[in-house]
């Protein structure tokens, strides 16, 4: 059927046919300047996520802090520095579209905007000084930062969306089709992570202000010495280390969500996986794990880090040890999870081998 200048166009942006699609093919593709200047936009927002924030309570605007503590950090560094596979847009730029391991130092890793001073350092201080009263409290205040950051990014991210949807300028009209069908659906998978993140912050907030950590459920590896890779993010698990399907993220229904941390805590080292409440997902997930057996663990909680979080940090001279085709395998793993659907096999074991962590205790309150 032909669309008219003056009707909705097919793309469902919301404009006239004749001022999105109409002749797109020979409209001017966004510049990489236009492309990096709206990513740095979304992210430029600055924000106090302290639920009781206000002009009276803040210290000032949010401040850029560590969502992996500066202590677990400098415990992996080598002259101030980590290393992290990059795959942002300048760095896509220029490797043609391939993730990249880089050195960064341990004062910009891990760090986003979303408190200020005041109200980090009253709520996180037992993060960076190791000094939790309970593993509840150590679970939560891990997670919940895990969870704000991860909110933050999928808030610019969905602000994103319309400049993104115009990147098929000046390409031909199957091409238009099938970018804007991948565009829908992508951001159809953000606008409902961005509800269950909003919504669990919620729950969480109300936790915080009490101080009440009773409902922080957690599993918890203590390693034999510090661990090579550190980490901190939030996944809504679709299956599990089987195989086995354990909820539908496109389903409207709310998504469980799980947290998981790698970081040092004194001479040790900690692989701690958190929800709060009941996440029926996030049992499931650690369940399949624990049955692996404790030889298994530690290279499915590689697999795990690769596949889904991509503010991990290594450190360099592991890194340069374990060889260039290992180094290869892990960027391969790391890029294919960004850029392709996980498939239910995606955990399984597949035989690379790269920690010789060891498993001193195993706690949970959860099982």
């Amino acid at each position: 059927m032909k669309i008219g200048r003056n009707d909705p166009c097919w793309c469902e942006s919301g404009k006239k046919y004749k001022r999105c699609h109409l002749e797109r093919e020979r409209q001017e593709p966004l510049s990489r300047g236009q492309i990096l200047s709206a990513v740095r936009a979304s992210h430029s927002r600055k924000e106090c996520l302290h639920p009781l924030a206000s002009l009276e309570s803040c210290s000032g605007e949010a401040i850029k802090a560590h969502t992996i503590s500066r202590s677990s950090l400098q415990r992996i560094a080598r002259a101030g520095h980590v290393c992290q596979i990059c795959g942002d847009l300048p760095t896509l730029g220029k490797h043609e579209g391939r993730f990249v391991p880089k050195l960064v130092g341990i004062n910009k890793a891990s760090v986003f905007s979303g408190f200020c001073a005041a109200h980090d350092q009253s709520i996180f201080r037992p993060v960076e000084a190791n000094t939790f009263e309970s593993l509840e409290q150590a679970s939560f205040l891990l997670g919940y930062r895990s969870l704000c950051l991860e909110l933050s990014k999928k808030r610019a991210a969905s602000g994103l969306y319309p400049v993104e949807r115009d990147l098929d300028k000046g390409r031909d009209t199957l091409f238009q089709y099938e970018h804007q069908a991948h565009q829908a659906s992508r951001h159809a998978g953000i606008e409902l992570a961005l509800r269950d993140l909003e919504d669990e912050k919620v729950r969480q907030d109300e936790a915080l202000i009490h101080c009440n950590y009773q409902r922080a459920k957690y599993l918890l590896f203590e390693l034999q010495g510090v661990p090579e890779i550190m980490c901190s993010t939030v996944h809504f698990p679709a299956f599990d280390f089987a195989g086995n399907q354990l909820q539908d993220l496109m389903d409207p229904k709310p998504s469980d969500i799980l947290s998981f941390s790698a970081l040092a805590n004194g001479g040790s080292g900690w692989l701690l996986f958190s929800w709060f409440g009941e996440a029926n997902a996030a049992k499931e997930l650690i369940r399949s794990l624990v049955e692996l057996g404790e030889a298994a663990i530690p290279h499915a909680i590689v697999r795990f880090i690769f596949e889904n979080s991509e503010n991990t940090y290594m450190s360099p001279s592991w890194w340069e040890a374990i060889g260039a085709s290992r180094r290869n395998q892990l960027v391969e793993r790391h890029q294919k999870s960004v850029k392709v659907e996980q498939l239910p096999d995606y955990l399984k074991d597949d035989g690379l081998r790269v920690v010789d962590w060891k498993l001193v205790r195993t706690v949970t309150n959860a099982m």
